[in-house]
């Protein structure tokens, strides 16, 4: 940073239902952030190279960074489903996937984690009803993986997601497709993103389905006037 440039930092907070909570004795007790610091470094260069400096510094600057899109589906009990998480997004890296009951202890109970994942025991009393297979569609009928995967397939390596019985544990019900390795097109326009998946045995509550998407993004800084602007 050079003076006398500003730095603002926009903090989102979550609301009391997507707290983190702990036990403490017989009462149920929050861990609270109370306190922030931020360490930020100050370029000061010295006079000699200061002109230099200033020239190199203003030129347009491009960078690359991934950001985050978060999206649910509506409630359903169907075996097999369509989930749209998203009519037009570009430059997909990371779909992570996981399903919830509607009517867990998860759901919105205050002092429970929102963040338990019931994809693999859809049903409360047992386990019968789970996610059997899935896939995402990124684009006009490009799937990943290219076949429809089976959960219950042995190989732990194929196109484009960890999804297999040895990972269900380690994973905690959440499933994970790899799209970093796509094929470079000349254009990048946006595609839509649907996930496919089947059930092997219809839930007795509703269903609903979640996904986090990481994507690449672009940013351009540039001098206009006296100013840098991002664009």
């Amino acid at each position: 940073m050079l003076p006398p440039m500003q730095l603002t930092i926009e903090l989102t907070l979550n609301g009391d239902s997507e707290m983190i909570h702990m036990a403490n004795g017989t009462d149920a007790g929050r861990v609270v952030l109370k306190r922030l610091y931020l360490w930020l470094p100050r370029l000061i260069p010295k006079d000699s190279m200061y002109s230099n400096f200033v020239s190199e510094f203003l030129k347009p600057t491009e960078w690359t960074y991934m950001r985050d899109l978060y999206n649910q589906s509506a409630n359903t009990r169907a075996i097999q489903n369509m989930f749209q998480i998203s009519p037009a997004i570009d430059n997909v890296k990371h779909v992570f996937i996981y399903l919830q009951r509607t009517d867990g202890p998860n759901d919105d109970e205050a002092e429970r984690s929102p963040h338990l994942f019931d994809t693999f025991k859809l049903n409360a009393s047992d386990a019968n009803s789970s996610l059997s297979s899935c896939r995402l569609e990124y684009g006009n009928n490009t799937f990943y993986p290219e076949l429809e995967y089976d959960a219950f397939r042995k190989n732990d390596y194929n196109s484009g997601t960890q999804l297999n019985v040895s990972n269900f544990s380690s994973l905690y019900g959440l499933i994970y497709f790899d799209l970093s390795y796509q094929k470079e097109v000349v254009t990048r326009d946006p595609k839509q993103l649907i996930l496919h998946y089947r059930l092997n045995v219809a839930p007795t509550a509703n269903v609903r389905s979640h996904s986090i998407v990481f994507y690449e993004s672009e940013v351009v800084v540039k001098t206009v006037g006296n100013e840098l602007m991002i664009v």
